[in-house]
């Protein structure tokens, strides 16, 4: 089971942030996510965590970044049986002012997934070991509109594509399985509003993403809403305390929550 998420309103929000600091910003989170699926005949529940670094600089009109996330969760399959993935992945970015509360940035990310699985049918059960990798990129232009000295309006449109691979395996009854490859393409337009209160700085942010492939396969599901909100807290001039909570809307069959905490650094 491969599975990609993306969240270009939060990721919008922290490269916005960035051009307020000195001249490097670290960053360092931790999520934990609860996903459920009740789509007839694929049925299951994802529960897991990752970790995560990321740090960027300012270089005139650019902010250079790049980051490392890893992650291990559990999925339940209602069917009969368990996966347990823990994957790991890197991103580079560069983003550009180009004036007029305009950025535009670019990101180039790629990962790997090892699944243990254990599954049961018929009242047999099968084991084995399933490898992924993929490659993603992305393409962005975001608009700041200020609407006084504590309150912002963000307005954002982002093109995200997908390549992935999956190794071949055989599983422990001699099945085996040939590798395969897929690609898969969305685009992203989101709003998002935040007003600062002294040293709290609250935020909400929606995206719609549209693709002409399924989200969900075999459903139908073309588009669906990510919704992002968060509270930032300044700790002093130079370090930032974050909470945030995402989930989908519209996504057919599916529930997926992710609750953060983040810390950023400046200096």
């Amino acid at each position: 089971m491969f599975r990609f998420r993306c969240y270009p309103a939060v990721f919008l929000a922290l490269s916005s942030s960035f051009a307020f600091a000195d001249n490097w910003v670290v960053s360092s989170g931790v999520t934990l996510h609860d996903t459920t699926s009740t789509q007839p005949g694929a049925s299951y529940r994802d529960r897991g965590s990752s970790v995560n670094a990321f740090a960027s600089t300012q270089v005139d009109a650019w902010t250079l970044g790049g980051g490392l996330n890893y992650g291990l969760s559990t999925v339940d399959v209602n069917s009969g049986g368990y996966s347990r993935p823990a994957s790991t992945s890197g991103v580079v970015m560069a983003a550009r002012d180009i004036g007029d509360g305009r950025t535009v940035s670019a990101t180039l990310g790629y990962g790997n997934t090892a699944i243990d699985s254990s599954l049961i049918s018929g009242g047999t059960t099968t084991s084995y070991t399933a490898r992924s990798s993929f490659l993603s990129s992305s393409v962005g232009l975001t608009q700041s509109i200020v609407l006084s000295r504590r309150s912002q309006v963000t307005l954002s449109a982002r093109y995200t594509g997908i390549s992935s691979r999956s190794d071949p395996y055989t599983n422990s009854a001699g099945n085996a399985t040939p590798s395969s490859d897929a690609s898969f393409g969305f685009a992203s337009l989101g709003v998002g509003f935040s007003h600062r209160f002294g040293r709290l700085t609250p935020y909400i942010a929606a995206d719609w993403n549209v693709s002409n492939k399924d989200f969900v396969p075999n459903t139908g599901n073309k588009d669906y809403f990510s919704i992002n909100t968060g509270l930032n807290y300044r700790l002093d001039a130079k370090t930032n305390l974050g909470l945030s909570f995402a989930t989908t809307a519209n996504k057919a069959y599916s529930r997926d929550n992710t609750l953060g905490a983040s810390i950023r650094v400046s200096f």
